[in-house]
């Protein structure tokens, strides 16, 4: 299931990084590698010829980044796909330690209220969660859920999905009275973009979601459901559904 998430964020963050200098042999070159690393990043399971295709192009676009003398910030960007090639590799500790340090580049180029930032910021505390870092992780949320909900919009199934990881992390560690008042004011949003996560995160989420409704501390699952874990199944298969039938 990791790859699910490596999946959605890649997609989500590489969509919004702007095109930083002007057209020439060195941008469109760099651009050719780099999305040539990053098509192979997208796909939900890479061999070993595939991470080897990935270092090989990232290689490439670092070589072409310094002889360009580019003071932009893609230099950020091939740090990200490094981080996020190791996080594919199950190398969690360097895929944290990059991400946290493409996430510095960002910050460096565009403030520490950029969304690059941001993001990055909540991948790493999602990181950290998986780890069972859970006050870090909190942390992480804290500071930078708001920028990305201003800049995505509170609906995106990103901004939703962190502030759900923020409730299991807060329900791990026992604060129940937080985790349910964070939850109560997302319930329907997660409903809606249930369809558009991995089945790990649903299970994690409706198992806290499931202590917190045995504790009456929200709302019992919707439509009959015999729990948080089962509503959101449902909700993603009527997503999906849906999807096909428009199809």
């Amino acid at each position: 299931m990791r790859d699910r998430w490596v999946t959605v964020y890649l997609v989500l963050v590489v969509i919004q990084i702007p095109l930083y200098f002007v057209l020439g042999k060195y941008p469109l070159s760099f651009d050719f590698a780099t999305k040539d690393a990053e098509t192979v990043l997208r796909r939900p399971i890479i061999n070993e010829a595939d991470r080897e295709r990935a270092r090989t192009s990232l290689d490439e676009a670092e070589s072409l980044l310094k002889a360009s003398g580019d003071r932009s910030s893609r230099d950020a960007r091939i740090e990200m796909d490094r981080g996020i090639l190791a996080w594919k590799e199950g190398d969690s500790e360097q895929a944290i330690e990059r991400l946290e340090k493409a996430r510095e580049m960002f910050m460096e180029k565009h403030g520490a209220d950029s969304f690059h930032a941001a993001a990055l910021d909540l991948r790493v505390g999602e990181l950290l969660y998986l780890k069972r870092r859970y006050g870090e992780a909190i942390s992480r949320f804290r500071r930078s859920s708001e920028p990305v909900r201003e800049y995505l919009g509170p609906r995106d199934q990103f901004s939703v999905r962190m502030i759900f990881r923020e409730v299991s992390a807060l329900v791990a560690l026992g604060r129940n009275g937080e985790a349910a008042e964070l939850a109560h004011e997302n319930l329907a949003l997660l409903l809606k973009v249930a369809g558009e996560q991995d089945d790990a995160f649903l299970q994690m989420t409706g198992g806290s979601l499931n202590i917190l409704s045995l504790q009456g501390l929200i709302r019992k699952p919707p439509g009959g459901a015999k729990s948080w874990k089962s509503a959101l199944t449902e909700a993603k298969k009527e997503a999906r559904d849906l999807e096909d039938h428009q199809i």
